[in-house]
């Protein structure tokens, strides 16, 4: 007897489904032989033809969501497994030290490791802040404004226009499980900035090279952020980066140490203490990398002369992008019609979208100073963005390379973007804004006032003070000198 290869399937099928409820069997073998139909018409999947795929279950037979899943799933594991090896034998949460410059952001992304099955809970993961510069302020959480954002996608904490007071230690957490925490450390913007250029400029200054220092087995270098945003689009702008100075083991074998406490690394030296091992106790602790100039640095190790006489380094480039393109929303019916559209560019924006991240507001801030002092404007605002900062006077822009010949070195753009006056003038009273990405992120008005000097002669202040007692004693006599007391009986 001789089966096609439909009653071959059919056959094949219906012993696979033998384990079966048999009132199940007839609507399952016509299932099976409608997607054989499909497949021999070129319309269906072979390997679909015997899964028992329920139509209601998501994602039912779709490659692309599963290809998704599995990805997010191959992801949650590779999370664990890195978590795992990171908390090492001791299973304990280190800290990592970063450092930013005063006014740049960080970006701290969330280490907790949460499955696809319980995605739905990531709107429950809370940031928390304990200061390196105020004792008072522990486990505290954090709080989003303007310049401190937290993605509701991933919960990465984004600080913007980082102030000094947020120095400190950030963690992510989420019920009892806890992200590695991370070190910040701000570096004050008032520290010297050595200027630096890329190999393509072989007559400028270059990056310091790594030193070692055998005595205590430490190695210095410049620890390189990501390059900015460029300042202009359409034209020629600026982008620049901070190489900030950090210091590091030379022979690190990824080993940890037990410690009791976080604050050990705050423990005091003794004269008698060695040095090398309680710095290497510190950088284990840390992963290995620790600022300069950071607070749990000894001071023994910042005096050393390779550490002291180090600037952290800021490179600047030219660079030129295409300003973006117009950003159109539009809303088509079936038949692909426009039925609505908006110009996000221009800032309209469809109520299908909801209602878009609003920039920061513009900051304005007014100044008297007077003639002739030295002054530094400073930006009072930020787009969120490490973007250049560009200056205007009134309408005119300021040009950063020719500012200084121009006004015969008496102005000019500091390190920072801060303009500088050596000797203010009254002319010099105007409108200054300062600009990010061509759009305005502040504005300052500057009132350069006359000096008022008062000149006081002591001697003249006696006389007066002589005069205007006398007064007061020849009225208070002569007022009460003709009064006569009188008795009544």
């Amino acid at each position: 007897m001789k089966f096609n290869n439909e009653r071959l399937i059919l056959v094949v099928y219906l012993v696979y489904l033998s384990g079966n409820s048999s009132g199940k069997l007839p609507e399952k073998l016509r299932n099976i032989k409608k997607k054989w139909e499909k497949f021999t018409k070129g319309q269906g999947k072979g390997h679909d033809i015997f899964a028992d795929i329920n139509p209601l279950e998501y994602p039912w037979g779709n490659d692309t969501l599963r290809e998704f899943h599995q990805e997010r799933w191959n992801d949650y594991y590779k999370c664990l497994k890195t978590r795992h090896s990171t908390a090492g034998d001791r299973k304990t949460l280190y800290p990592s030290a970063i450092v930013t410059m005063e006014g740049s952001s960080i970006i701290l992304p969330c280490g907790i490791c949460i499955s696809p099955s319980e995605y739905h809970t990531i709107e429950s993961i809370d940031w928390f802040y304990n200061s390196t510069t105020d004792t008072n302020m522990t486990s505290v959480p954090v709080s989003t404004d303007e310049h401190t954002l937290i993605s509701p996608s991933d919960r990465t904490l984004q600080i913007f226009n980082t102030a000094l007071d947020k120095e400190g230690f950030y963690w992510c957490q989420l019920e009892d499980t806890m992200s590695n925490p991370y070190y910040v450390h701000v570096s004050n913007e008032t520290d010297a900035l050595r200027i630096v250029q890329g190999d393509e400029a072989p007559d400028a200054l270059h990056p310091e090279p790594p030193v070692i220092i055998d005595e205590y087995g430490l190695r210095i270098f410049s620890d390189w952020s990501d390059w900015s945003s460029c300042s202009k689009c359409n034209i020629v702008g600026r982008k620049q980066r901070y190489g900030y100075c950090s210091i590091e083991l030379v022979n690190y074998g990824g080993h940890h140490i037990r410690r009791k406490r976080n604050n050990d690394v705050n423990e005091p030296l003794d004269s008698d203490a060695d040095l090398g091992t309680v710095i290497e106790k510190i950088l284990i602790f840390f992963g290995n990398k620790l600022p300069c100039r950071s607070i749990y640095t000894p001071q023994k190790i910042q005096e050393l002369a390779q550490i002291k006489n180090r600037k952290n380094e800021l490179m600047r480039k030219f660079c030129k992008i295409k300003c973006e393109e117009t950003v159109i929303f539009e809303i088509r019916d079936k038949s692909g019609n426009v039925i609505e559209s908006a110009n996000n560019s221009a800032g309209i924006y469809s109520v299908l979208q909801g209602v878009p991240e609003p920039l920061p507001s513009v900051q304005r801030e007014t100044l008297y100073i007077k003639h002739g002092s030295k002054a530094e404007l400073k930006c009072p605002g930020n787009l969120n963005s490490d973007t250049p900062m560009t200056w205007q006077i009134a309408s005119k822009s300021i040009n950063p390379l020719s500012i200084s010949d121009e006004s015969n070195g008496r102005i000019s753009l500091d390190p920072h973007d801060r303009l500088i006056f050596k000797r203010l003038r009254f002319t010099d009273t105007n409108i200054y804004s300062c600009w990010q990405m061509g759009k305005l992120a502040g504005t300052i008005r500057l009132e350069v006032a006359y000096e008022v000097e008062f000149k006081i002669d002591h001697r003249v202040m006696m006389i007066g003070a002589i005069a205007i007692l006398s007064t007061f004693i020849v009225v208070f006599f002569r007022a009460f000198r003709g009064r006569r007391r009188y008795t009544k009986h």
